[in-house]
């Protein structure tokens, strides 16, 4: 069995841009949890019932999923050791290695925000009858952010 490997454990300090993206994941996290706020209180159901009571509480899925998402994102950006990367982490290359993981994990989880705020804002929409698709191009705005995401991260771990 071979040893395990003894990674430094850094401090990763945010930049400016990093304050930026954290903010706008918190921003999306607070929109997340307010629809459906507004959704009950804008709603006036004509039957009470079980089925309509089951219906009302599935909204609360994506916010209650993305509040427990953040929450693992702003732990494991804290603590980058822990990651596996594809090249040996030392002490000269370990604080660029650490810093850029922690910078995908906030872009990866202020996207995540508001792409499910989004969402979660269509479902609202729809309980309401004003309508009932995510648009057209919400596919295309999706596969182009997380190809974008992907290709920054390569990027930066190459570089």
């Amino acid at each position: 069995m071979e040893p395990k490997e003894i990674r430094p454990r850094l401090k990763i300090e945010a930049e400016p841009i990093d304050r930026v993206i954290d903010t706008i994941g918190l921003i999306g996290l607070f929109t997340l949890i307010s629809l459906p706020i507004y959704f009950f209180n804008a709603y006036e159901p004509e039957t009470l019932g079980a089925f309509n009571s089951s219906r009302h509480e599935l909204i609360w899925l994506l916010p209650i999923t993305g509040t427990l998402l953040f929450i693992a994102f702003q732990y494991f950006k804290q603590h980058p050791h822990t990651f596996t990367f594809t090249s040996d982490i030392n002490y000269e290359n370990a604080l660029r290695h650490y810093t850029n993981a922690a910078k995908v994990l906030r872009i990866i989880n202020s996207a995540s925000m508001c792409i499910m705020a989004y969402i979660t804002y269509t479902n609202v929409q729809a309980g309401l009858g004003v309508n009932s698709d995510l648009g057209q191009f919400f596919i295309l705005g999706f596969i182009l952010a997380t190809w974008s995401i992907c290709s920054f991260c390569l990027y930066k771990s190459f570089r």
